[in-house]
């Protein structure tokens, strides 16, 4: 039902989780309805409680630093100011883009919300990294971005907008009621605008989630909703949907990625 990685936590510093890890169902990346993810069915509270590093901001150790900066090899596409440095943002293979951002999940501030990198099909995507290998994203064939993630100092949603833009022209993610961080992250630092959003979710996600996760959802963010962001223009008035399938057709039939 919702996309594989659905993150509610946003922060405009290190750590940040910034983005849903698996393209809606329409995409060219694989479809996971929940039932069979392996991130978040059985034992959600057992998953919490071994890793504390989602509970804090935590350095990434230099040895993976290290192990991530050989990672990211590939062909230089985008340059950019992140912090005082200029950045260069690399497209890369898919399997080392899976496990840098597998190496990077632990550590990411609040990422329990975000699923494991064998819930996602990047064998079909463009799969980019920030050189160093603490920031990157994927883009499904269609214009679905997913796998949006950070753990860099500096603003590397900001930096990266311009050339984010021109791969992608639609994402989806995943928000609580009283919290809209990601939402405003999308829309403030990207320049998205939201074209579509379901009213509430939690009756459906308890079909695909274990009720331990969404009651802990619930307990973080209130009741979750799906927002359907676009690149500008947008094409049609916003709307509410009845479902996350019904977003999802209406996004993909009105923006099809533009050549």
């Amino acid at each position: 039902m919702v996309t594989s990685a659905s993150i509610i936590w946003i922060r405009y510093r290190r750590a940040a989780v910034i983005g849903p890890s698996q393209p809606p169902r329409g995409s060219s990346g694989q479809e996971n309805d929940r039932a069979s993810s392996s991130s978040f069915k059985g034992g959600f509270a057992k998953i919490l409680a071994v890793n504390n590093f989602w509970k804090e901001k935590t350095e990434l150790p230099e040895g993976l630093k290290a192990e991530l900066g050989e990672l990211a090899s590939g062909e230089p596409v985008f340059s950019f100011q992140i912090g005082n440095r200029r950045a260069a943002l690399l497209k890369v293979d898919h399997r080392a883009f899976r496990k840098a951002f597998d190496l990077n999940r632990p550590y990411l501030f609040h990422g329990e919300f975000t699923a494991k990198g064998e819930d996602n099909d990047y064998s079909k995507a463009d799969t980019y990294l920030l050189e160093g290998g603490l920031a990157g994203f994927a883009v499904s064939s269609d214009g679905w971005a997913y796998s949006l993630f950070s753990n860099e100092r500096g603003g590397f949603l900001k930096g990266v907008a311009p050339f984010f833009k021109k791969k992608s022209n639609k994402l989806c993610c995943l928000c609580g009621e009283h919290n809209d961080r990601l939402a405003r992250a999308y829309s403030d630092l990207l320049g998205y605008v939201l074209a579509a959003e379901t009213a509430d979710d939690e009756a459906r996600m308890r079909t695909y989630y274990d009720d331990e996760f969404v009651n802990y959802f619930v307990e973080m963010n209130g009741k979750p909703r799906h927002l359907f962001f676009v690149a500008p223009p947008l094409k049609e008035k916003a709307k509410t949907v009845a479902s996350y399938y019904d977003g999802v057709d209406f996004i993909s039939s009105l923006y099809p990625l533009e050549s």
